[in-house]
């Protein structure tokens, strides 16, 4: 299977493996609590300036979730496709491969990564229990950019993550990237200081 069919299988949530049908209604039926409870992107970068984009997830369920997973999809409807994380799908004609990366990930979740090009899974999440999905990223486009992220508490199957309210856990953060380089200086502590504020 191309990755791009991988990616497709994990964006509609269809089961990767075979399965009977009755297992299949048992799982679609199941739902496992969780709280978001940290969303972190900076809402303005810097092209070619490397950020940080980190996800917690809590188990406020009662029972283990099996493998906590995170799916990162791009929002934007005009170029939303079949892409990589971070990515987008060009509409450009003749091309084998249509994903193209908005952001380059530098590093992935420690242990992570799983044969889906957009999903990392963390292994059995206990109740009370938190888990931190965090990637390094670099912007290659300047534009603003909107980033879909979606918990769900296996890669197979039909089970669902839900938010106390029972809406599917998931969200969008947006992202404005400037093209423009930043005036950088040096703080009297060492520390580098970059603004797209004119020098005084």
């Amino acid at each position: 299977m191309s990755a791009a069919a991988v990616v497709a299988v994990m964006a509609l949530g269809v089961s990767a493996c075979g399965g009977t049908t009755s297992q299949d209604a048992s799982e679609e039926a199941s739902s496992y609590p969780v709280e978001i409870t940290k969303v972190s992107f900076p809402p303005r970068q810097d092209l070619a300036q490397p950020t940080f984009f980190t996800i917690v997830v809590r188990n406020s369920g009662e029972q283990s979730i099996p493998n906590i997973a995170v799916t990162i999809l791009n929002a934007d409807t005009k170029t939303q496709g079949v892409a990589e994380a971070f990515g987008y799908s060009t509409q450009q004609d003749g091309v084998a491969d249509r994903s193209r990366p908005l952001f380059v990930i530098d590093q992935q979740p420690t242990a992570g990564q799983t044969a889906y090009v957009n999903t990392w899974a963390m292994g059995e999440l206990a109740p009370g229990a938190s888990q931190t999905f965090t990637w390094k990223v670099t912007a290659t486009r300047a534009g603003v950019f909107a980033i879909k992220y979606q918990v769900a508490p296996d890669l197979n199957g039909k089970a669902k993550a839900k938010l106390a309210d029972g809406g599917v856990a998931q969200g969008t953060v947006t992202v404005r990237v400037l093209k423009a380089a930043p005036n950088t200086t040096v703080g009297p502590d060492g520390e580098v200081i970059r603004s797209h504020k004119p020098p005084q």
